[in-house]
């Protein structure tokens, strides 16, 4: 499991990794979700760092190799980009490829970190669960000790 700090709004939010497939082209999407917010049962993606470009040849042959991908930066702040350029999770190259209004940066996952990227959110989850990161019986939102039950039923 890949674990990656981010301050955002002046806290600190610990972000999870995982890898899926894109419907179109079969490219892998490189999503972040928040891992407080997963506790919370909150599955919502924080960010999906890659975007997806299979008809373009650049973008296309760079993908083709394993843990290359397009940074989807019209989506992702600088912040969290220079968060996961310094904890060495990513490397920025000096390619770019155009499409729309957007030049988008071509990067690279190491493989050491690579290899620590679950495949599918359900392997992420069973992994922050096997740390002790997270329940692992499904979270009870009607249950009145939850302590956001009042803010949810606004």
């Amino acid at each position: 499991m890949l674990l990656v700090d981010y301050e955002f709004l002046w806290e600190r939010r610990p972000l999870c990794l995982c890898a899926e497939r894109y419907l179109r082209g079969g490219g892998v999407a490189y999503q972040t979700f928040n891992v407080d917010d997963l506790r919370q049962g909150d599955s919502d993606t924080w960010a999906t760092l890659s975007v997806n470009l299979p008809n373009d040849p650049c973008a296309a042959t760079w993908c083709s190799q394993p843990g290359h991908f397009v940074l989807d930066t019209n989506n992702v702040s600088k912040e969290l980009v220079d968060a996961l350029v310094d904890s060495g999770t990513i490397t920025v190259s000096d390619g770019y490829v155009h499409s729309g209004y957007c030049d988008y940066p071509l990067v690279a996952i190491p493989s050491d970190k690579l290899a620590l990227i679950p495949d599918s959110f359900e392997g992420m989850v069973a992994e922050l669960q096997e740390a002790g990161i997270m329940p692992t019986e499904p979270l009870d939102l009607d249950d009145p000790s939850w302590p956001d039950k009042d803010d949810r039923e606004r």
